[in-house]
């Protein structure tokens, strides 16, 4: 990752070299300018993409959507709950589908008759059945090195075998009882 200071450094210096130039060689800045614009916004395009379905929230309500678009064509008119934590695991209005969809991140969770489908973090929510279950896999027995995002080598567990993965269920999707 040492390379990237330095390719951004190079192209900036070549970006000014042909700015400066722009009024002897117009052809070659307008191409310039061309490329710049366009690798710029593929490289957005991506990242807003990779973004998107990379967190545990996107996938959930993703997978919901697809579930329940053929009940939605025909009569059903989705009311979602998201809960906090549902909220913090990444999914966001960005993901939200126009009506009939609609949703709420109401932080209780009183009046729950009004919805058809929550997603929760939590292990059960009363009156509703679990339809769907996002996963992610923890590896046990790494640490988070101290004051950084990074992962640490892995430590030996207390029979000295290397440390596992574990999936776990990070999100869950119900939907009420009665509409199944």
């Amino acid at each position: 990752l040492y390379a990237v200071p330095v390719l951004n450094a190079v192209a900036a210096l070549e970006l000014a070299r042909i700015w400066d130039n722009r009024v002897k060689n117009e052809p070659v800045c307008m191409v310039a300018l061309t490329v710049l614009a366009l690798s710029f916004t593929l490289a957005l395009m991506h990242l807003l993409l990779s973004s998107a379905n990379d967190s545990p929230g996107a996938e959930a309500l993703a997978q919901l959507h697809a579930m329940e678009q053929d009940s939605v064509a025909s009569s059903l008119a989705p009311h979602v709950l998201i809960t906090a934590g549902a909220a913090q695991q990444g999914l966001s209005r960005f993901h939200f589908l126009p009506s009939p969809w609609t949703y709420s991140k109401r932080e209780s969770e009183h009046g729950m008759q009004q919805y058809t489908h929550v997603i929760t973090d939590k292990a059960a929510v009363p009156d509703f059945t679990s339809i769907l279950e996002v996963k992610r896999i923890n590896f046990q027995g790494h640490t988070k090195a101290e004051g950084t995002g990074a992962v640490a080598a892995p430590r030996r567990g207390p029979d000295g075998a290397h440390a596992t993965e574990v999936i776990e269920t990070v999100l869950r999707v119900f939907k009420r009882s009665d509409e199944l």
